[in-house]
């Protein structure tokens, strides 16, 4: 019969492939189930058999990580047989051992059944598991062999295997482990050490009455006799044994090693620990494993936990508690704590001991009256006989104080304001419980440096403790005062003082004499941003330092920081070949002024005033009493001053630092870069012109028109809602309590000097018959000795009552900011405008033009002080020099001269040297500057003394010489006709043009009602009535 074979192929030498294959293919031709020859063919026979008899062959042999793999890759190929260390026979196993058994990583074994006597020699099949995981099969890649049952062992017909990774498995018996121990390594086996139960068991410190302590060590072996045990222990301290403490060998019923306290004297502070080593007498080389028990630390070695301070008893206590954390179950065990105050021990306040479970010392808070503004901390030590004492454990630190911060404030003028958070971290309690308060007075060592929002005072009560956070915060907001100047620093120091205690008690008098450190505050002095639009119009804007030009009409955003609601708006109408300003209307938020000059061509001079809404606190609104002057100061400190001529307005727009980088409008950005001044409405940039003294940027300027809901000339902005009001507070030295809604001082001087308040008499739009608002006229100029152009608006001596009661007069809308009390843009443009123009014989060059505006720039008080500053003068000259040639008149000579005097002023300001600084830090800007400087109406009709007093000629009086004496009030024009009927608007409120007045004289107008006609005289019935003038 021919047995079927079944070849794998593995990775081997094709040489040996070969022959295994051949071996095979004859072996099972001439020897399948038939009996070995005579020539001793028969693997039975002892001769013709090898014996392997290796206990590591055995399936109860497991391949430890200290063992070498055994692999039969060297085994000649043969007939064997296998037997145990007693020589019987055992076999290949006929179930799968798994890997790592049998002295190898992958054994072979048996996949089948032994076969009987009679079965003669078989073919097998054998098996191995390759792969180490529980879905490997165990049978991966099968060999087939021959065997044999040869009666009372079997033989099998074995070969060299391919790797080291095999073997061939025979027997079962079991390893000794590791822990066991035989006199083969097999089985039967015994303990390899006496086997402890459990852990060893570390006691102590065990402390005595008389604060003696000790260390225990404890094993448990539960056996009676003596077996021949024996228990090495060390102590350990840290993990290391000391070489001068010898180990305790425990013998017969010892079961625990003791360690004094005298012998941890150097140990104190470290982790004890005990280590454990079992072995037989007779094995006394051979110990087990070290067993390692707990470690106690011998001191305190957790921090100590401050709590506190912890308010009690309703509001009338407070106290720090010291909590140590150390378990022991000793009731003589002693804690000492101490109290330590910035590190250093207070000898009036003594230790505290812990006996028993007494883990929490306490310090009453009254007791710290000479320790505020330190870090109060607690720290403990355990403490036995003979002195000795572990090291002290301190706790986490508190700081018990009244703290500001930062402790020293550095505030730029760009910064609107800046906070200093005051911490306490002291309870305010007292007796009565309730109520408990310290009040601090905050005063500046110096005046104009500071103001504090809202209060001069810091009250902290027992209401403002946080018990969570254990503190109670304030907070203390500081803001500049605004300046000019554009350099330097100005200190001063915020201090608490006048303390002022609410309650008694020995715990709140601990605050008695307490004050938290005084701030130095140091303010960078910066000047804000300046703006100016002058003649016709000339603008220098913020950054670009050369002067520009617009000659159109219409209404133009020159300046707007929308995050605060600011904008100023202008107005242009055609004078000359050009353009000039005779509008400005200002709004701060809900402070919003009118300044309307273009009722009537050429009569700038004669600008109202109106405002929509009640003004914001804060505002201030100055006028000079001939009327040409006006300043406008708003809360933030923004100024804004304007200077009114026949045909022009001069409009210096200042703002505070704090602005940087939000500037837009015709005045340009304020951000220090030269090449985006002319940076349009939708963020397009015009390069800045290269022609410094022609530079007409029409695009740019175009882009802020404003027209419709968006010019404040047509439609009145919408009220914002109110602020809650903020008081600011100088709180400087001395200084009652006193504040204000006014942020910054008003520096009168620099925006309208010597003028008047009127903040108070700027009304609403008020409906009433006969209610008359005064336009004060120009000072001095008499308009109609100048042009007849306003006849019309006179009021006639002899009315033809017929035809005024069939003549419809202008009608006012129901909005008091009606546009149509300005003239539109077309209508400016095609007015007749009432001028001195140049006749043709007086025309006159260039040249001739540069004389006559230097000439008139000289004349100015101030030209000697600034004729040398950079672009000032030269400015100044060209702007003059453009409004002759382009407007063909010298009307505009007044103007340069006050460009020139208010550009120099602006521009003193800014430096610190041209003040006088007084010692409670207020300055002021020399008077040669301000106080001695006359309006240049003054020249009209009289001269400067050379001290801001104008001397008039003869037949001349008033701060300006502009009222002419003994001839009274003069009627100019109205906005409306002369008459008007009863039911229209326009009869509620009538505005006057008046001149020769001192605006703050009391003035009234005679009101003429025509309720009939005399049909007998043909004449109207006039009932004259006599009522208030408002000046405005």
């Amino acid at each position: 019969n021919t047995a079927s074979v079944i070849l794998y192929m593995r990775t081997v030498s094709t040489m040996k492939l070969l022959l295994r294959v051949l071996y095979l293919v004859l072996l099972s031709a001439l020897s399948y189930g038939q009996e070995p020859n005579s020539a001793g063919l028969d693997p039975c026979l002892p001769t013709q058999h090898n014996i392997l008899q290796d206990s590591y062959r055995s399936t109860g042999y497991d391949l430890r990580a200290t063992d070498t793999p055994k692999c039969d890759d060297k085994l000649k190929s043969g007939w064997y047989r296998f037997q145990d260390l007693n020589g019987a026979p055992i076999t290949i196993p006929t179930t799968c051992p798994g890997r790592n058994r049998c002295g190898t990583v992958a054994p072979y074994w048996m996949n089948g059944t032994l076969p009987s006597v009679a079965d003669n020699i078989i073919s097998v099949q054998l098996c191995t598991k390759m792969k180490d995981d529980a879905a490997a099969l165990c049978c991966a890649e099968p060999e087939k062999i021959v065997m044999k049952n040869c009666g009372n062992f079997y033989v099998y017909d074995l070969f060299p295997t391919m790797d080291c990774q095999r073997g061939f498995c025979a027997g079962n018996i079991i390893r000794c482990t590791v822990d066991q121990r035989s006199l083969t390594g097999f089985a039967p086996c015994t303990d390899r050490y006496p086997v402890l139960e459990g852990l060893p068991v570390l006691q102590g410190p065990l402390v005595y009455p008389d604060q003696k302590f000790e260390f225990r060590c404890r094993v448990t072996y539960n056996v009676p006799i003596d077996d021949g045990h024996r228990f090495e222990i060390a102590w350990t301290f840290n993990g290391n044994p000391d070489p001068n403490i010898q180990p305790t060998i425990l013998a017969d019923t010892q079961r625990e090693a003791v360690l004094s306290g005298e012998q941890m004297k150097g140990h104190l502070n470290k982790d004890i620990g005990c280590q454990v080593r079992t072995f037989y007498i007779d094995t006394q080389d051979d110990k087990s494993p070290m067993r390692t028990t707990n470690t106690i630390f011998l001191g305190v070695k957790e921090q100590p936990e401050l709590i506190g301070p912890t308010v009690r008893n309703n509001n009338k206590a407070f106290d720090f508690q010291c909590k140590v954390n150390f378990n022991s179950g000793d009731t003589d065990q002693q804690i000492e704590v101490v109290w330590l105050f910035d590190g250093v021990q207070d000898p009036t306040i003594v230790r505290r001991v812990l006996t028993g479970q007494d883990r929490i010392a306490t310090l009453k808070g009254s007791a710290l009256k000479n320790h505020i503004n330190k870090n109060v901390q607690c720290q403990a030590r355990l403490i036995f006989a003979n002195g000795i004492q572990t090291e002290i454990r301190p706790s986490n630190r508190f700081f018990f104080g009244i703290k500001v911060n930062p402790g020293s404030l550095n505030i730029n003028v760009q910064d609107t304001e800046k906070e200093l958070t005051v911490t306490s971290t002291i309870p305010v309690v007292c007796n009565e419980g309730q109520d408990c308060c310290l009040t601090y007075k905050l005063s500046s060592s110096r005046k104009f440096v500071v103001t504090l929002k809202d209060t001069c005072k810091l009250k902290i009560c027992s209401k403002d403790w946080d018990p969570d956070r254990k503190q109670a915060v304030f907070k203390i907001t500081v803001v500049p005062f605004r300046n000019d100047v554009s350099s330097g620093n100005k200190q001063t120091t915020l201090s608490f003082e006048s303390i002022t205690l609410t309650g008694s008690g020995p715990y709140i008098d601990i605050l008695k004499n307490h004050k938290p450190t005084p701030v130095p505050i140091t303010v960078k002095l910066q000047a804000g941003y300046t703006c100016s639009l002058t003649g016709d119009p000339h603008v220098i804007g913020f950054d670009y330092p050369h002067t520009y030009h617009f000659y159109h009409v219409g209404e133009y955003t020159a300046y707007e920081v929308n995050d605060r609601h600011f904008e100023v708006q202008v107005k242009t109408w055609k004078c000359w070949r050009v353009s000039c300003i005779c509008g400005v209307i200002v709004r701060e938020r809900n402070s919003i002024i009118r300044v309307n000059g273009c009722a009537r061509p050429g009569y700038a001079h004669l600008a109202s005033l109106d405002i929509p809404y009640s003004l914001d606190k804060g505002t201030t609104v100055l006028r000079s009493t001939n009327g040409c002057n006006i300043g406008i100061l708003l809360p933030s400190g923004s100024e804004v001053k304007i200077d009114l001529g026949g045909m022009a307005m001069n409009v210096y727009i200042k703002t505070p630092a704090f602005d940087i980088n939000k500037a837009r409008g015709v005045c340009g950005t304020n951000d220090g870069n030269k090449g985006n001044d002319f940076t349009h409405r939708d963020g397009r940039i015009t390069v800045p012109c290269r022609n410094p003294g022609g530079c007409i940027p029409n695009d740019f300027i175009n882009s802020w028109s404003v027209a419709g809901k968006n010019s404040f000339f047509v439609t009145t902005p919408t009220k914002k809602p109110s602020l809650a009001t903020t008081n600011y507070c100088p709180c400087d030295a001395g200084n009652a309590d006193t504040c204000s809604s006014t942020q910054h001082p008003k520096n009168t001087a620099n925006v309208c000097n010597g003028c008047p308040q009127i903040t108070d008499k700027i009304q609403v739009r008020t409906q009433g018959l006969g209610t008359a608002n005064i336009i004060p006229a120009s000072s001095g100029k008499q308009w109609s000795d100048e042009t007849n152009a306003v006849d019309e608006v006179f009021f006639q001596e002899e009315l033809n009552f017929a035809e005024m009661m069939n003549t419809r007069v202008k009608r006012m809308s129901d909005d008091a900011f009606s546009n149509n009390e300005f003239l539109s843009s077309d209508e400016s443009a095609s007015n007749t405008i009432p001028n001195k123009r140049l006749t043709r014989a007086e025309k006159i060059t260039r040249d001739q033009a540069r004389d006559r505006c230097n000439n008139s720039i000289q004349t100015s008080q101030l030209y000697n002080k600034c004729q040398d500053m950079e672009n000032l003068f030269e400015n100044t000259l060209t702007d003059c020099i453009e409004d002759i040639m382009l407007g063909g008149t010298n009307d505009m000579l007044d103007s340069a001269i006050s460009s020139f005097t208010t550009s120099c002023q602006i521009t003193m300001a800014k430096d610190m040297k041209y003040y006088n600084e007084n010692e409670d830090g207020s300055v002021v800007l020399k008077s040669e500057f301000t106080d001695d400087v006359c309006p240049i109406e003054c020249r009209k009709h009289g001269e400067c003394d050379g001290k801001g007093k104008c001397l008039c000629k003869a037949g001349w009086e008033g701060d300006t010489c502009h009222i002419e004496t003994g001839k009274g009030p003069q009627i100019i024009l109205t906005t409306s006709d002369s008459m008007c009927q009863a039911e229209d608007k326009i009869c509620n409120s009538v505005d006057l043009m008046v001149t020769n007045i001192n605006i703050f004289d009391k003035l009234q107008c005679q009101v003429f009602t025509l309720d009939a006609m005399d049909e007998k005289n043909n004449k109207p019935d006039i009932k004259p009535a006599l009522n208030e003038a408002s000046p405005i």
